[in-house]
């Protein structure tokens, strides 16, 4: 049997001793989410009050005076305007998106081998020989990795809406079809649904992670990797669900500390938000410069602020970013000591030539 508290302190010295690992751990904390018709448009937004109210106040004038613009815009333009720049934002999120994928696997590859390598060698290379380990066809193949491996959860949760639906179609209906054993027999097979979701994920995530490792340190494809990892872990399933647990006990006290730290941080968040306002406030007033020449002003201060808020809140949680980079630093150096330790268990006590057939 492995010993996990060896591979808990090895981890706990690779974290504080190889400080190039925080920074792809930090990329991965921050890349892992009517009608028409007369007078049918903004004017009434604000102009319209019953009698008998109390006069407006100093912020209700002036929301009323940012927003008089609108009201000058007919319908027709403005709707169609604001479609424009829905796609444009939906345009420039997706990118960011992909660009954040990108980012995020090969980080995943980059902490893998930095910490084989590590381990084995005794190497500890610098932040761009890491991410040119990490820019490889491995870093693609995590991403399918991950892709198969959501299939099933994706058709559980399928299937679980499927039945609150006919439950609510049947009770909804003019004539309803749903009795008490139906409502019973639904409620049941929601609870199994629930259960082997549990299930597959606990099971998913684990072979996930020793997929990872085996198609990033052997070089394997996905299907061989899957394959792979899921008979390493028939065959080792003790050690396996040891870490797991391991693992399981971890994320809930990391969890527990991170709430506490979330509200004790909260004098370095308002230390940080000046800092943050400056360096936001420029591209932000680059961005409202660019936007006004096209759009009224309310819609460029909403466009600048869509793009500029994610860079000031970055900024002030900047703490919490880190504490989770060191997170993905921990249990993935713990997870890949862990694979390493289950490799040299089967090379020393082969299991029918299991090991070496792998």
């Amino acid at each position: 049997m492995i010993d996990p508290i060896k591979l808990l302190k090895r981890s706990w010295h690779i974290l504080w001793n190889y400080r190039t690992l925080w920074l792809f751990g930090l990329i991965l904390a921050l890349t892992t989410s009517g009608g028409g018709g007369n007078g049918g448009n903004f004017s009434n937004l604000f102009s319209y009050r019953e009698s008998g109210q109390p006069p407006l106040s100093e912020f209700e004038r002036w929301l009323e005076n940012f927003f008089a613009p609108l009201a000058q815009i007919p319908e027709e333009r403005l709707i169609s305007t604001l479609i424009g720049i829905g796609m444009a934002l939906l345009c420039v999120f997706l990118l960011v998106g992909v660009l954040f994928t990108i980012a995020a696997y090969v980080s995943r590859v980059a902490l893998i081998r930095l910490v084989d390598d590590y381990e084995a060698r005794g190497l500890r290379l610098p932040f761009r020989e890491g991410w040119r380990l990490g820019w490889s066809r491995s870093a693609w193949r995590l991403f399918l990795i991950d892709l198969l491996l959501g299939v099933p959860i994706f058709l559980l949760v399928v299937l679980m809406l499927l039945v609150v639906g006919l439950l609510i179609a049947g009770a909804s209906a003019q004539t309803p079809v749903v009795t008490v054993p139906t409502v019973l027999i639904g409620i049941g097979a929601l609870v199994v649904l629930v259960l082997l979701l549990i299930v597959v994920g606990v099971v998913l995530n684990v072979v996930g992670e020793m997929a990872r490792r085996i198609c990033v340190l052997q070089e394997r494809g996905v299907l061989d990797a899957l394959g792979q990892a899921f008979g390493l872990i028939r065959r080792q399933w003790k050690n396996v669900g040891l870490m797991w647990l391991v693992v399981f006990g971890l994320g809930i006290g990391l969890g527990i500390v991170t709430l506490i730290l979330l509200f004790l941080l909260i004098p370095l968040y308002l230390l940080l938000a000046f800092p943050a306002l400056i360096v936001a406030g420029l591209p932000g007033l680059l961005i409202y410069g660019l936007t006004s020449l096209f759009l009224a002003q309310p819609l460029a201060v909403l466009t600048t602020l869509i793009l500029v808020l994610p860079l000031f809140f970055l900024i002030v949680f900047a703490p919490l970013g880190l504490l989770g980079g060191w997170e993905h630093v921990f249990l993935s150096s713990l997870w890949t000591l862990t694979y390493r330790e289950i490799l040299a268990l089967e090379t020393a006590n082969p299991v029918n030539g299991s090991a070496q057939a792998d």
